[in-house]
């Protein structure tokens, strides 16, 4: 098994440093480090930074990417706030709707689904029950790697801040999504179901049916900055 730690180093200039083992054995990095946040974009067995000398991608068995937290931020909560997750998006799909994250309930519910455009492409789609959501353009994806999504949106909040809500915003791997100024419905965090449409929305199906490696909620914390 391989396994990575990424961190910044204690001392400056603070460079982002990564440390590798494989089966318990140290093959590099180890300075001293601290954590440095959640890392923009993960991604498992692809170079898409075209390094010389370095195939595209890895030719082996489909490996199984697990992420672990060792330093949980002090102070957030596990069952409220924005949501993070990687996921494998499932093939042969095309032409249907998962969920992401429902809020709410019946008749006065949001659903954050991912619509499978066709093999080379998605959707986010923000359903607004009774009204106008909204709809993002069409978004390349590889689907034999893992991808990154971070939701933010007032209904996943345990208490919502008073006055103008914020947008709420999708993030996929490192780049804005979707980014919607609809005022989401009332919800507890009973009424939150992660890849679940237990609201019933007919935009989506019932189920996310892809690989799950990481689902997380940040409590207190907020999505981190795209990209660009």
């Amino acid at each position: 098994a391989l396994s990575f730690r990424i961190g910044e180093a204690d001392k400056p200039p603070h460079a982002l440093q990564m440390l590798c083992a494989f089966d318990g054995r140290q093959l590099f990095g180890g300075s001293p480090m601290h954590p440095a946040g959640p890392p923009p974009v993960l991604v498992s067995g692809i170079d898409s930074a075209q390094t010389p000398g370095v195939i595209a991608r890895f030719t082996g068995p489909r490996m199984d990417l697990a992420v672990t937290s060792e330093t949980p931020v002090p102070g957030v909560a596990n069952a409220t706030g924005p949501l993070h997750m990687v996921v494998t998006l499932p093939e042969s799909r095309v032409g249907r709707s998962e969920p992401l994250v429902a809020t709410g309930h019946r008749g006065a519910g949001d659903l954050v689904c991912i619509e499978y455009a066709d093999a080379g492409h998605v959707r986010i789609v923000l359903d607004h029950w009774g009204r106008w959501g909204a709809r993002s353009g069409l978004i390349p994806v590889d689907y034999g790697i893992p991808h990154e999504i971070w939701i933010s949106m007032d209904s996943l909040d345990a208490s919502p801040a008073q006055g103008p809500g914020r947008p709420v915003t999708v993030i996929l791997d490192g780049e804005i999504a979707l980014s919607a100024a609809i005022a989401p419905y009332p919800s507890s965090p009973a009424e939150v179901t992660v890849m679940q449409n237990r609201i019933n929305g007919s935009n989506s199906d019932p189920a996310f049916t892809g690989t799950v490696h990481l689902v997380e909620r940040l409590g207190a914390a907020s999505i981190p900055m795209p990209r660009s």
